[in-house]
């Protein structure tokens, strides 16, 4: 047997309900307006196995207001922005009997509401799950998005711990925070990531194992980064057709040590702030002007021997001998540059290696294969 009251007078709250001896309760308070839900234990509502509550203008629901044998609960359309914990876990604990739908509510859906973004996407018996939307125009249907999620203004020092989704892809913002340290990339909701968004940070490094596999997208703007190391680089490059990444703002070393760095800035197709990158040395400025197109002055060794290294630089031609400290010089590598033509009084005296691959020569003058 089953017991209907249905209401239609445009009620505030539930008004005082008959008690049924047998059978089940069915509530139906669709096109209201009410703000409030009694309290589960108050007769008549503590027997309700079906609540039907579409088109009202509740803001809060807290479980002393839930029946305890609901089966049946639709609260689309009113103006729910949240569930707490102690909603979500009755819940989760009637998710083989009980069916939901929520839709049409203005769900917030920031890091607080990563419970909730969860129960949206695992719970077995939301019938409107694709009807689900935040309230942020720009994240839209929270399904398809996965998540994106994380509260700008929420000063992290870490990563907090994140849901893990079953469909969709993942967008972390954690922009304007203090987070000094990432994640390990095989840790739970971290794993999924495609996109990160850290500008505004302090992060001072940063490894391979902290980028998830599948990045599509890196925003590293403003931290406090110095350097990456190799592997890092060869991360990005692998993924070099698909990976967006922005790194101005940090106070990059444009020593000798950068230089595989410095050629990623200068090659890497997707970097979306190329020009903006800048050493920490103000003397130097803009990364991309730290390319030598001659060789400078040189000091000149007392004991030992002289390599230079102007690999993935944009040298367009050698200096003579003359050059100060030049005629030391033991090695030359000099591979990845813009070299078109190189005339035999261009090479020190002395050179016992010399590198010239991935260049433009078109001609040695003077019989340089003698030379060498």
């Amino acid at each position: 047997m089953r017991f209907d009251i249905s209401c239609h007078h445009y009620y505030i709250k539930i008004p005082v309900l008959p008690i049924p001896i047998i059978g089940n309760t069915t509530l139906k308070f669709n096109n209201n307006n009410i703000t409030l839900l009694p309290n589960n234990t108050v007769d008549g509502y503590a027997e309700a196995r079906e609540l039907h509550l579409l088109n009202n203008q509740l803001q809060n629901l807290t479980v002393d207001q839930l029946p305890t044998n609901l089966t049946y609960l639709d609260l689309r359309n009113n103006r729910l922005e949240k569930l707490d914990e102690q909603v979500l876990e009755f819940l989760w604990n009637r998710s083989s009997s009980l069916s939901i739908k929520l839709s049409g509510n203005p769900w917030i859906c920031d890091c607080n509401a990563k419970n909730l973004i969860e129960f949206v996407l695992k719970y077995p018996r939301i019938e409107d799950r694709d009807g689900i939307e935040c309230s942020d125009p720009d994240i839209g249907q929270m399904l398809s998005i996965g998540y994106d999620i994380c509260d700008p203004y929420a000063n992290y020092v870490k990563t907090p711990v994140l849901p893990i989704p079953i469909i969709g892809n993942t967008t972390l913002k954690l922009n304007n925070n203090n987070i000094t340290i990432l994640p390990n990339n095989t840790v739970d909701g971290y794993a999924e990531a495609r996109e990160l968004h850290l500008l505004n940070n302090q992060l001072q490094n940063l490894t391979v194992d902290q980028l998830p596999t599948k990045l599509k997208y890196l925003d590293l703007r403003n931290n406090r980064l110095e350097k990456l190391d190799e592997q890092v680089l060869e991360f990005l490059w692998n993924r070099s057709s698909s990976l967006s990444i922005k790194l101005s703002g940090n106070p990059w070393i444009c020593d000798c040590n950068a230089k595989n760095l410095i050629e990623f800035v200068l090659k890497y197709p997707k970097i979306e702030d190329r020009d903006g990158i800048e050493c920490s040395d103000p003397d130097i400025g803009q990364m991309t002007s730290t390319l030598y197109k001659d060789i400078p002055e040189l000091p000149i060794p007392i004991t030992g021997n002289t390599s230079l290294n102007f690999e993935y630089s944009n040298l367009t031609k050698l200096p003579s001998r003359k050059l100060y400290g030049y005629s030391e010089v033991r090695e030359l590598h000099l591979s990845n540059n813009q070299l078109s033509d190189i005339d035999i009084d261009q090479l020190p005296l002395n050179l016992t290696y010399l590198d010239l691959s991935n260049n433009n020569i078109e001609a040695f003058r003077q019989s340089m294969d003698m030379h060498m």
